[in-house]
């Protein structure tokens, strides 16, 4: 997986995308990957979830991302 440093590297396009996110937890940082969506015009990563239809949330997120990736695609069957 190719991750890039945000905010030194910014998507060009708006999509989904594999982030990194940062937050205070207790007395320390817990980290985790999230898929959210990045708005290339207003610059902005928003929560998305990919189980609804038309699931890009206005709500934008406020912790710390440090870092995302393009989502790799899968191309196949299960179960064969």
């Amino acid at each position: 997986m190719n991750w890039k440093d945000y905010p030194d590297f910014i998507p060009s396009e708006s999509g989904v995308y594999l982030t990194s996110i940062e937050r205070p937890y207790k007395n320390t940082t817990f980290t985790f990957n999230y898929i959210a969506y990045f708005d290339s015009i207003s610059r902005k990563w928003k929560k998305y979830n990919p189980f609804i239809d038309d699931s890009i949330s206005d709500e934008e997120i406020i912790d710390r991302i440090i870092a995302w990736s393009e989502l790799a695609t899968f191309l196949g069957t299960f179960g064969k």
